[in-house]
């Protein structure tokens, strides 16, 4: 089930409504994924994303096998995408939490695997992200 809001009923501080000049969000979520989609799939799992629109957006996702960040930027029609996990396995549970600081342009992450009582990836220093 997907909901969508307008970016203009969002509340004026809310983090990465367009217009917002900071940019700083953290996200954490945890999930289960009965399937992992393939080559040329694509799961959201949480994200404020517009693709017909020019809004500030970021995505969650499974893409083509792999558990990814997507950040939308400048007018909201270019993006990067990083791979935060490469091998997610499905009918266990993971937490994913994210960092975001648009005024340094840094992402900090880790994924939590549940199943195996493990983190399996993060970043704890500075990834740079063009957060224009």
């Amino acid at each position: 089930m997907c909901h969508y809001r307008q970016d203009a009923d969002l509340n004026a501080d809310f983090p990465t409504k367009n217009g917002d000049a900071v940019k700083k969000m953290s996200v954490c979520l945890w999930f289960r994924a009965d399937t992992v989609p393939g080559v040329g799939n694509y799961d959201s799992l949480v994200s404020k994303f517009n693709y017909s629109g020019s809004k500030i957006s970021w995505d969650i996702s499974m893409d083509d096998s792999k558990l990814k960040f997507v950040w939308g930027y400048g007018s909201g029609t270019d993006a990067e995408k990083r791979t935060l996990y490469a091998t997610p396995a499905t009918g266990r549970w993971y937490h994913v939490g994210i960092a975001l600081d648009g005024v340094t342009k840094s992402l900090y992450y880790k994924v939590w695997d549940d199943t195996a009582g493990a983190v399996v990836a993060r970043i704890r220093g500075v990834r740079r992200m063009n957060c224009a």
